[in-house]
């Protein structure tokens, strides 16, 4: 309704407002049948306890007006979310996802492209998250090489830049842990003090849970503090074990007096690829460039990998649904995500005359990112609806995907083939077997209390 909305818009509301609402509370609804989520408890996390529908402006009077520093922030936010919007106002899909790439805004999502996102497995590229801001920090990193000389003035830079990202995209808790543990990361290093990821992991899930105990509840918590557990104990591991003998070919090429402390194969391949370059007159590092693409895919790959393998309990228990296609489809996807996070942070500054190309190759990006995933779901079984499964099978697939870290730290190839085969061989059987309880052999008449009524179930022999 146009005036409605006028009038709402006329109280110009913003963080910190105190105000006034007749309106009528209720609990929030709460099922009772097994296995539901508990959204209850969910909004009680966050420190909502009542909720109501507020059917006119009207009925909605301001009390007392934020601070000036909090209205600054939205007007700020607003001219940003503003300035993206209207780059890619020709198209809703588009606008949408870059929106929700970038300030993390998934409510401007298409249902077709969020319901997409969440078959393909690839629902944490279009909601703000901890890739996000390894992204973020990442480019800065990059970008600090070139300007500053002194290491602490750029991990300075890196760490003004995840807060000021994370306070731009608002108080989103993916948000919040990951520029924790780059906070605690940074500041080691910072510090002069010898760092690990592993332990910068342990820490900042300490500081959360002592904070908060009950963030343990939340499933995003555990999906968070689980797949950066997968990339750091098992995906890092991998890529340093799949990619010694490639790396230390890559490692200083333009030194030849490095050549004799390596390897007779691997000195022999880079003393051919230096004499091509010669022969030819090309840079070293135009011939490195598709080594380097290599590299990047491999390393994409087993973290997708990795990732997928630890997550798949969640997948199945939280969501009962399993992407197949996710772990490859996550390697273009998140580098395609990648790219449109960096360009789309950076049309917010840029002049309008260099803004329109770079806003041109975001929207060609975010096609290609749409009609890949298009293609994928294409594929029968792209996406499969799977029930909870018996904890003998999450006894052997616990003890198979441990083979595989035990074999990955051990460096033993047969041990991880093996692993990796009775892995794949479990979930193959949690994706076609049915775990359904067997029928009654008589008649039964189960009456659930479902919160709004009793639901009753009558199954026959």
């Amino acid at each position: 309704d146009t005036e409605l909305r006028e009038l709402f818009d006329a109280l110009h509301l913003g963080s910190g407002d105190r105000v006034e609402v007749v309106v009528r509370l209720r609990r929030p609804p709460h099922y009772n049948n097994p296995g539901v989520f508990d959204f209850r408890r969910y909004l009680e996390r966050q420190g909502v306890f009542w909720t109501g529908t507020i059917r006119n402006p009207r009925l909605i009077r301001v009390l007392e007006r934020g601070s000036w520093f909090r209205r600054a922030g939205d007007s700020l936010y607003a001219q940003i979310e503003g300035r993206l919007a209207r780059r890619f106002a020709e198209d809703r899909d588009i606008q949408g996802l870059v929106l929700g790439m970038v300030l993390g805004r998934k409510q401007d999502l298409s249902a077709t492209v969020e319901r997409n996102f969440q078959a393909g497995g690839l629902y944490h590229l279009v909601v703000v998250s901890g890739f996000n801001l390894a992204i973020v920090a990442g480019f800065l990193r990059f970008v600090a090489q070139f300007i500053l000389v002194r290491a602490w003035s750029r991990k300075l830079v890196v760490l003004f830049g995840v807060a000021g990202y994370s306070l731009l995209v608002g108080d989103q808790a993916p948000v919040l842990r990951a520029a924790l543990m780059v906070f605690i990361l940074e500041m080691g290093t910072l510090l002069d003090r010898d760092h690990s990821l592993a332990n910068a992991l342990l820490l900042a899930a300490f500081i959360l849970l002592v904070a908060d105990p009950t963030s343990l509840e939340d499933p995003s918590f555990r999906l968070t503090f689980a797949a950066v557990g997968a990339i750091t104990g098992l995906g890092m591991p991998a890529i340093r074990w799949a990619l010694l003998g490639f790396r230390e070919r890559l490692r200083d090429f333009d030194n030849v007096s490095a050549d004799g402390f390596l390897d007779p194969e691997i000195a022999d391949w880079r003393v051919k690829r230096r004499m091509y370059c010669e022969l030819h007159h090309l840079p070293h590092a135009l011939v490195l460039i598709p080594w380097r693409f290599y590299e990047l895919l491999t390393e994409a790959l087993i973290l997708s990998l990795c990732v997928e393998m630890v997550l798949f309990s969640f997948m199945v228990e939280s969501f009962h649904r399993v992407s197949p296609i996710s772990p490859v489809l996550n390697v273009p996807a998140g580098i395609i995500a990648g790219a449109i996070t960096t360009l789309g942070l950076l049309l917010i500054p840029l002049p309008d005359i260099v803004a329109g190309p770079v806003a041109w190759l975001v929207r060609q990006l975010a096609r290609a990112l749409l009609a890949t995933l298009d293609i994928a779901l294409s594929i029968p079984a792209a996406s499969v609806r799977v029930p909870s499964a018996p904890w003998w099978i999450w006894a052997a697939y616990a003890c198979s995907a441990g083979l595989v870290v035990v074999a990955v730290h051990r460096k033993k190839l047969h041990l991880c083939l093996i692993g990796c085969a009775a892995t794949a061989g479990v979930m193959g059987m949690m994706l076609t077997m049915d775990f359904s309880p067997r029928p009654p052999s008589f008649v039964t008449a189960t009456f659930l209390d479902v919160g709004q009524g009793d639901s009753t179930l009558v199954e026959f022999p």
